[in-house]
């Protein structure tokens, strides 16, 4: 029955997105983000959603040429091809070629979407719409597992989608802290009061998923977000009041092995631990590869190599995955892709903070400065999370870095245009609202 409805929805959509292709950006993105065919049997599960609505959208992008806007080459956009053209040639000379060329053609799936947000998206609507996707993607998977913590008392683990990109409890956990500012985001936007009280619900019910995940590292980063989000949020004493409130009872709710496990990072005991010590083992096999291969280190994957791990892994350890999205890249693709990597999100940390100066005083621009704000906050529980994880080169954060671009985009736009409407004797500055200018009166 399942599969029935999914089928139904694409076949009922998929002829509009011909017609729109924004319309098959917002499939295409929903069908990588969400992967609502991971919940079906039968027939529906064997189709190759994502290519077949990737191959529509194209298509009508390419018969709809004049509905594209035009490229703008920024730091962030260029790094982004410079970066998968560098891991293209790293997967050339990999290590483990039949791991890597997989993967790279997955990253080239994932910029190649983050480039279409950025040509098909031309407004704040658009935009608004595209975060929707994103929170509804994410959200779905988080409220089924708060309510799934609270139905069985947090005794079970809660997990992603099995075989997507965030499957693993770890990755679950980091997804669903860079998606709780999207959810204030959206709740700060919207005028519906039943809207914003079903936001309220869902940020609890996601804020119960990431407890129930058990992910250490998921929960560290979820206090870095929660801290954060009330520093950018506006009327962030009432977020505060209801964190204090709420937090501890959701603390309380969960059971003693899951307080059992949290005590161990606070007591030292995960540093004893042989998932910690791992941790720590291929991070030595990452940086020694590095420094043995500082140009274009060993592909994607190297770390499944015996060889590599009996060279340059520390004595008696066991090749093994690498938990750090630093340490990953810096293997993977060396230090002068490591260099890339950090530069994106460097890049995009910058440009989102040009936008709240440029929008700082604005009231048409409040969108945009609490909007970049929350990237913001997403950034950090990426950069939190993602230091003990393998989760490098995920859809996300490849589409957060394309919403960082148009941001900007749009900011120095709409500077631009009150520039050209504003009267003589007034003008602009880059961090505050229109200011009058005395001068004209002398």
């Amino acid at each position: 029955m399942r599969g029935l409805l999914l089928i139904l929805f694409v076949m009922g959509t998929l002829p509009m997105a011909l017609v729109e292709p924004y319309i098959g950006l917002l499939l295409w993105t929903l069908f990588s983000d969400m992967n609502p065919y991971r919940e079906v049997y039968g027939f529906a599960a064997r189709i190759h959603w994502v290519y077949l609505i990737a191959a529509v959208t194209i298509f009508s992008a390419i018969i709809h040429a004049n509905k594209l806007q035009r490229l703008r080459w920024d730091a962030l956009t260029v790094l982004m091809v410079f970066f998968v053209l560098f891991t293209a040639v790293s997967s050339y000379f990999s290590v483990v070629p039949w791991y890597a060329w997989p993967h790279w053609q997955q990253l080239f799936k994932v910029v190649l979407l983050s480039f279409f947000i950025i040509l098909l998206i031309d407004s704040r609507k658009r935009l608004d719409l595209l975060i929707w996707v994103f929170v509804i993607s994410f959200g779905f998977w988080g409220m089924k597992g708060g309510l799934f913590t609270l139905v069985h008392g947090g005794h079970y683990i809660v997990m992603g989608p099995a075989a997507s990109f965030y499957g693993d409890r770890n990755q679950f956990a980091l997804v669903m802290c860079m998606t709780l500012p999207l959810m204030r985001y959206l709740q700060l936007q919207v005028r519906s009061r039943w809207v914003r009280l079903g936001l309220w619900v869902g940020m609890a019910l996601v804020v119960m998923s990431i407890l129930g995940t058990y992910s250490r590292g998921g929960q560290i980063a979820l206090a870095f977000v929660l801290l954060a989000l009330i520093w950018k949020s506006r009327g962030r004493f009432r977020l505060l009041f209801l964190t204090a409130a709420l937090l501890p009872l959701a603390l309380s709710f969960m059971p003693a092995q899951w307080t059992h496990r949290m005590e161990a990072v606070v007591s030292g005991g995960a540093e004893k631990g042989g998932s910690f010590q791992g941790r720590v083992q291929s991070w030595e096999f990452a940086t020694n590869y590095a420094l043995h291969h500082p140009i274009l280190g060993g592909g994607f994957g190297v770390w499944l190599s015996r060889d590599a791990w009996d060279q340059y892994g520390p004595p008696g350890a066991h090749h093994r995955a690498i938990h750090s999205v630093w340490f990953q890249v810096l293997a993977e693709q060396g230090m002068v892709g490591f260099g890339l990597y950090v530069l994106m999100l460097a890049s995009a940390w910058l440009y989102l903070g040009r936008v709240r100066r440029l929008a700082r005083g604005d009231p048409d621009s409040v969108w945009m400065y609490d909007l970049a704000g929350f990237i913001q906050v997403s950034l950090v529980a990426f950069a939190v999370a993602g230091s003990a994880l393998p989760q490098a080169y995920f859809n996300f954060l490849f589409q957060l870095y394309a919403v960082a671009s148009l941001l900007l985009k749009f900011a120095l736009q709409n500077r631009i245009a009150q520039r050209a409407t504003a009267p003589a004797g007034y003008r602009t500055a880059p961090s505050r609202p229109l200011a009058y200018d005395k001068s004209a009166l002398r």
